[in-house]
């Protein structure tokens, strides 16, 4: 008989006992913070807030009794490789949808997207080495490993409890892509790495995935630290300009998935997956862990 733990690792409790503890902590430190006459660095708390967020779900999940090796599976094996070479149409679907979506927005709502999209650069927190390594490490390794637990290991399970696979792995995206800006190429990134995980059972490889996903983009934050070269400010006119640019990464990311789909694919049907049993259920049932 296949153990639920999940009938009882409820996605608003899980929320809501996240934000009350990270919320509790950040409070926390903000007021050490100025108390000691610091300024805040900003990489440091939101280190701070996936370790936090780690515990809690650690905490619930041993509460629920559930089983961390049906939940993670296996390591990553050689012939699971290939997959990852997704995180390439991925990361050009999710530049384009970011321009597409934000460039029409900055007529109805110009101070909106230049505070939002042009004046947030993670750059803007680094002026020391440390300061850059806690920057990576957060891009790279703590939300990778938090956001994948979180997402693909409680919340795709918790809603595939309730009404099957296709809705954990649809409805595990949806709520990933609201916590970022950019909604459509975060959902899209959500469903591909819930049927990574699905289909080789390992959420391992989830995580892996979205640690080179990230790390597309932290090259270029690497690059430009490295190199000592400042990052230049796009004025909200340029970032307008970019709507070609961003229609050409579209299509040139549908391109690039369509012989990803091609070449990884045709034996594994995305139909048949998600009609399939959760990773945590087909190890459940056969007997693993």
């Amino acid at each position: 008989m296949v153990t639920q733990p999940f009938a009882r690792l409820r996605v608003r409790g899980l929320i809501l006992q996240t934000l009350i503890a990270v919320g509790a902590v950040l409070l926390g430190v903000h007021a050490l913070y100025r108390l000691r006459g610091r300024n805040e660095d900003a990489s440091t708390s939101m280190l701070l807030a996936y370790g936090v967020m780690l515990l809690v779900l650690i905490a619930r999940g041993k509460l629920a009794g559930l089983s961390w090796r049906r939940l993670y599976g296996s390591a990553p094996k050689p012939h699971m490789l290939p997959l990852l070479g997704v995180v390439v149409p991925l990361a050009l679907i999710t530049a384009a949808t970011l321009i597409l979506f934000f460039v029409p927005l900055s007529y109805l709502a110009p101070e909106l997207v230049q505070h939002t999209i042009l004046d947030d650069s993670p750059l803007g927190q680094i002026n020391t080495a440390t300061q850059f390594w806690m920057v990576f490490a957060n891009i790279t390794i703590a939300a990778p490993l938090v956001e994948e637990l979180f997402f693909r290991g409680f919340v795709l399970h918790r809603f595939a409890h309730k009404w099957g696979t296709s809705a954990g792995v649809l409805g595990s995206s949806a709520l990933f892509a609201v916590g970022h800006v950019e909604w459509i190429g975060h959902f899209v990134t959500g469903v591909v790495f819930a049927l990574i995980y699905v289909r080789t059972r390992s959420l391992w490889m989830s995580v892996l995935a979205h640690a080179v996903y990230n790390g597309i983009f932290a090259a270029s934050i690497a690059w430009n630290f490295f190199t000592h070269q400042p990052e230049e400010t796009q004025t909200l006119a340029q970032f307008q300009d970019s709507l070609t640019g961003g229609m050409l990464a579209f299509v040139a990311g549908l391109f690039l998935m369509w012989l990803y789909r091609d070449l990884y694919w045709k034996d594994a049907p995305v139909t048949e997956i998600m009609e399939g049993p959760v990773p945590y259920d087909a190890a459940a049932m056969s007997g693993d862990g």
